[in-house]
This record gives C-alpha cells, sequence and structure tokens, in this order.
C-alpha cells in the first residue's frame, strides 16, 4: 500500500549565481570546499568518511546524489540514516540542488510503503532520466529488490549496523557505491570497530575520507557561510564562530567535532537517546547578565527581571493545566543556573520551559524564580540544587513555598540513586525534551565515574569563559527527583497558597 504526496521542483528563472549578463553560474566544484571536493571526485564503490558535525557532509552527498541521477541513464541514489528528520532534510537539499542546476525532477515528499514487517516511510525525488533519490529508514529491509548506489549517514548511531550493511553491499553485484559517513558513537561503536578494521587492512579495498571540525573551518567552512549569508568575512568573526562551536558541544566536543570517540562505557546518555525523546512546545529562554548589572540600583534591576518575565517567559507559563515540577541547578559565575519546568501530561513528562541564567545576581535569581513559581497554579513539586551558594536560594524558596521547593544536596548518592530513573524515563519515552545541541552537551557530560552516573570532570575550558558544564542534565534530574518524590503536599500550588506573592512586584 503506497500513499503519495506530490510536488514538481521548480527551476529557477535564472541560475543563482549567474552573472549580471545571464553568464552560467561557477562549476559546482567552485562552490564546493576542498574536503568536499575530495568526496565527490573520489570514485571508489566503497567510501567511508570519518567526519565532525556541522561540516556540510550530507549536503554534499544530496549533491553527488542529484549529479548521479539527472543525466540520461543516471543511477538511484538510497540514502539511510537513523533519524526521520535527517531522511527529510537530505532530500530537501537534493531538491536545492535540483534547482540550482536546473534539472527537471519530481518531488514525491512522503510515500508511506506498507511491507511484511512494517510501514516504511520514503522521501522521494523522480529524474527525468526515469532514476530515483529515495530517503529511507536505516533498517536492512529498506533495501530489498534496490539497484544503485547507497549512502549510509551517521552510521555510528544506526541500530543494526552489520544488517545493513551487508544489505547494502549486496547492491554492488550489480554496479553501484556504498558510502558510510558518520560521527563516532564511542569507542567500542560498531562504525569505529570497521574503521579499525580498515585501517589494520582486514578490510579491504574501503576509501577512507577524514575532516575535523577544525580541518573544514582550515578549508574555508567559515568563508563559505558568510558567502551564503552575504556578509563579509573577518578573522574575529571566524574565531568567534569556532568558540561558540565549541561551546555548543563543550566536554564531547573531542568526539563530535575532532573525530575522537570517546572511551568505551563512560558516557551515559546516548545521543540517538536523547534525539529519540524530542517533542515540541518547550520554550527556552537564555539571558546572560552584563557585569555591570549586579552595580545597578535596585529598582532598576527588579524592573529588568519583571520584563524578562513578562516578554519571555510568562506566556510560557500560561497553557499549563497539568500537574508541573520542576528542577533549579545554580551558579553565580561561570557556569549557567538552570531552571526546567516539566508538564505531566497522560504518564508522559513534557518539557515547557527551560531558562538558562548566565551572571545573574543571587537576589535578581530569586525574584525570577518566584515569580515563575507564582505563576504556575498547577506546580506540584520543585527541587533546588543547595550546594555551596545555591544554598541560599534554595532555602528562601523551601521557607517561601514550604512543602514545593526542597533543598538537594547533590551528591554522589544523589547522582547514584537519579540519573538512572532520568535514563529509564528517556528510555521509555516517558519525558520530552526540546531538540537543542547546547542541551544535548549538557547530558554527554553525565558518564560513568567508578560505576556512578554524574558529571564528569571537565576536558575542555572555552576560549571564551562562556562554561556550561552538564547544568541544563541536572536540572532535569532535579524535576524528575520532584516528580518522583511529591513530598506530603495535598494539593497542587494556586494563588492563594503564597500570600506574599502578590505585592512582589508591586508597582511594576
Amino acid at each position: 500500500m503506497k500513499r503519495e504526496k506530490a510536488q514538481a521542483i521548480p527551476a529557477p528563472a535564472e541560475p543563482e549565481g549567474a552573472g549580471a549578463h545571464g553568464e552560467p553560474a561557477a562549476p559546482v566544484s567552485a562552490q564546493l570546499l576542498p574536503y568536499q571536493v575530495a568526496w565527490i571526485t573520489d570514485k571508489s564503490p566503497l567510501r567511508l568518511w570519518e567526519k565532525s558535525r556541522r561540516i556540510g557532509a550530507s549536503y554534499t552527498l544530496a549533491l553527488e546524489a542529484v549529479l548521479n541521477g539527472m543525466e540520461t541513464g543516471g543511477s538511484n541514489t538510497y540514502y539511510l540514516s537513523y533519524n526521520k528528520d535527517m531522511t527529510r532534510q537530505f532530500i530537501k537539499d537534493a531538491a536545492y540542488w535540483c534547482r540550482r542546476l536546473e534539472v527537471s525532477a519530481k518531488q514525491l515528499e512522503e510515500t508511506i510503503i506498507t511491507n511484511d514487517k512494517k510501514d516504511i516511510t520514503v522521501f522521494r525525488i523522480v529524474f527525468a532520466s526515469g532514476a530515483e533519490i529515495a530517503a529511507l529508514p536505516s533498517v536492512e529491509y529498506s533495501l530489498r529488490s534496490k539497484q544503485g548506489n547507497v549512502i549510509l549517514d551517521e552510521a555510528a548511531f544506526v541500530e543494526d549496523f552489520e544488517g545493513v550493511k551487508k544489505a547494502a553491499l549486496a547492491l554492488l553485484i550489480w554496479g553501484g557505491r556504498f558510502s558510510i559517513l558518520s560521527t563516532h558513537n564511542g569507542e567500542d561503536n560498531p562504525f569505529n570497530l570497521f574503521i579499525k578494521k580498515i585501517k589494520s587492512g582486514a578490510e579491504k579495498d574501503w576509501s577512507l575520507h577524514f575532516t575535523t571540525f577544525d580541518q573544514a573551518i582550515a578549508q574555508g567552512l567559515y568563508r563559505k557561510i558568510c558567502e551564503v549569508q552575504q556578509r563579509n568575512w573577518t578573522r574575529e568573526g571566524e574565531q568567534s564562530f569556532t568558540r561558540t562551536i565549541y561551546n555548543i558541544y563543550k566536554d564531547n566536543a573531542d568526539e563530535e567535532l575532532c573525530c575522537i570517540p570517546l572511551k568505551a562505557g563512560t558516557r551515559y546518555f546516548s545521543r540517538l537517546l536523547l534525539e529519540g525523546c524530542t517533542g515540541d512546545g518547550c520554550v527556552i529562554v537564555r539571558e546572560r547578565f552584563p557585569d555591570t548589572f549586579v552595580h545597578e540600583r535596585k529598582g532598576k534591576k527588579e524592573a529588568a527581571i519583571q520584563t524578562l518575565f513578562t516578554k519571555k517567559i510568562r506566556s510560557a507559563l500560561r497553557h499549563i493545566t497539568g500537574p508541573a515540577y520542576f528542577g533549579f541547578d545554580f551558579a553565580r559565575s561561570g557556569d549557567l543556573s538552570v531552571l526546567w519546568l516539566c508538564e505531566k501530561r497522560a504518564e508522559r513528562l513534557e518539557s515547557r520551559l527551560i531558562l538558562e541564567l548566565r551572571n545573574c545576581p543571587f537576589d535578581e535569581q530569586y525574584l525570577l524564580l518566584t515569580q515563575i513559581i507564582s505563576n504556575v497554579k498547577t506546580l506540584v513539586h520543585g527541587k533546588c540544587d543547595a550546594r555551596g551558594n545555591g544554598q541560599m536560594i534554595a532555602e528562601k524558596l523551601s521557607l517561601d513555598f514550604p512543602g514545593f521547593c526542597d533543598q538537594v544536596m547533590i551528591s554522589s548518592g544523589w547522582y547514584a540513586r537519579v540519573m538512572p530513573q532520568v535514563k529509564s524515563l528517556l528510555e521509555e519515552k516517558g519525558c520530552l525534551i526540546p531538540s537543542d545541541d547546547y542541551l544535548f552537551s549538557d547530558f554527554s557530560a553525565v558518564q560513568l565515574v567508578n560505576g556512578i552516573p554524574k558529571i564528569a570532570e571537565r576536558v575542555r575550558e572555552g576560549a571564551t569563559g562562556a562554561a556550561r558544564h552538564g547544568d541544563g542534565a541536572v536540572a532535569l534530574a532535579l524535576c524528575v527527583d520532584a516528580l518522583l518524590e511529591e513530598g506530603e503536599i495535598a494539593a497542587p500550588y494556586g494563588a492563594e497558597t503564597h500570600p506574599g506573592d502578590a505585592s512582589m512586584f508591586q508597582g511594576y
């Protein structure tokens, strides 16, 4: 059974990049970076690319797929990845290249095929030549009865790497090529073990490519980004961009950006697990305060906090009707203070608000938290980090909202008790989190240390000092802890529960 939605891919009136008098656009090779050209010009039937994130590798393969299918007698390309969003994006990239190259094609946005095992969602482009590009789920039976080229993207995150590889290699009997590419996902991952076999000579005939993020930058990645976004390249801008990317991946930068697989058995939350639990409906607010803010007069600081709450936060709280829980991980400078607020819907915990504060003074953190708590009328329970300086805010909240805000002295014992509960909840799809690289990097900081899943020691300090080190992961763990231990309260928090909240911002 097939259900299809077709869409023609329009050709542009004039090729993008054409000259003022309609001259043809520059050759495709001139639009690519050296490492991308090296891949496209490699005609080996077996290729493997060990790569960093964010370097345009999948974008390159989409171009190659179009080039292979556009000519008379062109070849099919079957793209497989573990994530439906990635397969959809690959087809969008291929459609972009069809427009850029003025290739006549029809885009079948989505086809659902029912076979003897389960439904398969296929995204497809069909060329006038009769060839096709199809984006498929990464299961071996999706390649059944196929003929052409196969791409296995983010292979380190595929559940059945060996099964898909075996099915893809069978297609080479009738011609075609097999390309594997991925960032790393641990030292003992089948992808990395396969690379070791190739390098040792146990697997022959494979052409190996290797590109780190730093290599991509050196070969012009940021210059190309500036060109596409039509802004001037500067050395300072490139350095700032590089720092930003390293700060996103932080303690996991060696694996995500430098192609160094993480030591076996240390990472506690895999990226595959996190991406399988993503959902919409969560507002993320990130606010950084200048060093001068702490010296402003009290009224001005309170006004700034009220403005932040009114403009960026309050709307996220209005639609919370189910039981609500929060966790708050404190930091004054350096690291982040993170509030993670969830709503329980049916039997699932759904993220509604994540607030990240950097360099926010103690009193203003407390004022903002009280505003949020006072406006969540279905609040059931919350837990606050009470280590070190965090104890001051945690203690005040526990006194002002008795029964609703608990103090937690985070320790190895707490990690050992709570982190497995968080992991189990995610594995059972019992908690939805936003798809956000910054937050994913926080979870990568949770590693097994002497058998306990906890925030590992820092391995990299950002050049900007804009550190984050597992802050979001701890905040969610505190939220889950609040869910699991609701306290001795009889009913959710209500407007009448805290008589002082109405006058807290009198006059604003």
